[in-house]
């Protein structure tokens, strides 16, 4: 019996240390990233070890839905987004990866916010394919940006960080995973949140051969922004809508299924539109963006009439001026209020407008 006993003491004590030191581990060690296929098992193991335990990487995740709103151009009018109700982040273009893939600071004259959170946004100077995949592949530059991203947060007490890298090429997918997976060690060593904004796969590629590993976005990341926008950008053949029901419903599935989980996701919403102008052949000559309010407001003092889609969740409108003929999917408070409807649908973790600059108070506060 006593034989037993000590088995069972042995076996408990040693299932004990590896619930409990090993996360410590995975976290301490922010800055070395384990081979993606070990990082996803090693996190699965972990998660089916204990019915108490957490994804090792990852603090509590807030109990509130995030409200969230991009803000572009200067930020030192942030106070004026106090009286905004339920807006509970802000997340201003602060942080800028320049050229040499050293980190600009841009916090000057910030005034603090009791209110709201920051998650200041991360930006690359140089935006494409190539500039991305030279700073991911150099990693003392990468080892060296996450420290001063997590330093810069501690020294402003900001609570999370927005990354916002877009143009990550699909022969990337494991350099930026791994990227993901360092940044996620670091900052939550700090308990500070990582979101990271990803536009939606082509449709039915079910997250094989892209740019962001969506297992790896939902293990390592606290919120992913899906970026509800835009449907059809002013570079595509045919006008469209800028964001739909059915394309924002569509994607979000599809984001579940291919594994990041539903309460991590963030639905992105637009507050823009475009007048897209066509010649007499029906090719779009021009496509210029606007606020929705401005939009709606042209519309309405002209007396040119729109027509409610319900499987797009907005109106649409033709008219001619000019000698061109424009068309118009207008997303409004009515169309914002249903795809907020997701939210609790769908169990996501919360919105966030791009951006704050083109959505006025009263317009805001009419969906919160």
């Amino acid at each position: 019996m006593n034989k037993i006993k000590h088995y069972i003491w042995i076996n408990l004590t040693a299932v004990t240390l590896f619930v409990i030191l090993v996360p410590t581990i995975i976290v301490m060690g922010f800055g070395h990233s384990l081979p993606i296929s070990l990082a996803k098992s090693n996190v699965k193991n972990l998660t089916n070890s204990s019915s108490n335990l957490q994804n090792s990487v990852h603090r509590d995740l807030t109990s509130k839905p995030i409200n969230l709103g991009w803000i572009s151009g200067t930020n030192n009018h942030l106070s004026q987004y106090s009286s905004y109700n339920g807006l509970n982040v802000l997340s201003p273009a602060l942080l800028t990866i320049n050229d040499d893939f050293d980190l600009n600071v841009n916090s000057e004259n910030l005034p603090s916010t009791n209110k709201q959170d920051i998650w200041p946004r991360v930006v690359m100077k140089t935006d494409t394919k190539l500039a991305i995949h030279t700073f991911l592949t150099n990693q003392t530059k990468v080892d060296q940006l996450i420290n001063d991203l997590r330093k810069s947060a501690l020294l402003h007490k900001w609570s999370g960080i927005n990354l916002d890298l877009e143009n990550v090429s699909a022969e990337d997918r494991d350099n930026f995973s791994n990227f993901i997976q360092k940044l996620s060690h670091a900052l939550h060593y700090s308990n500070i949140l990582l979101s990271i904004d990803i536009s939606p796969d082509h449709t039915g590629t079910e997250n094989l051969n892209t740019p962001f590993d969506h297992e790896i976005l939902g293990i390592f990341c606290d919120y992913v922004i899906f970026m509800g926008y835009d449907q059809h950008w002013s570079t595509d053949p045919i006008p469209g809508p800028i964001t739909s029901l059915d394309w924002l419903t569509s994607n979000l599935q599809e984001m579940i299924r291919t594994g990041i989980p539903s309460q991590k996701i963030i639905l992105g919403l637009p507050t823009f539109t475009r007048i897209w102008q066509l010649d007499s052949n029906g090719k779009i000559v021009n496509a210029p963006a606007y606020s929705i309010s401005h939009v709606e407001s042209q519309l309405k003092q002209k007396h040119i009439p729109t027509t409610w889609d319900s499987n797009l969740g907005e109106y649409t409108s033709s008219f001619v001026e000019n000698n061109k003929r424009n068309k118009v999917w207008l997303t409004t408070t009515k169309s914002l209020k249903l795809y907020l409807s997701l939210i609790p649908q769908m169990h996501l973790g919360g919105s966030a407008f791009w951006n704050l600059n083109l959505i006025s108070k009263n317009d805001w506060n009419q969906l919160f």
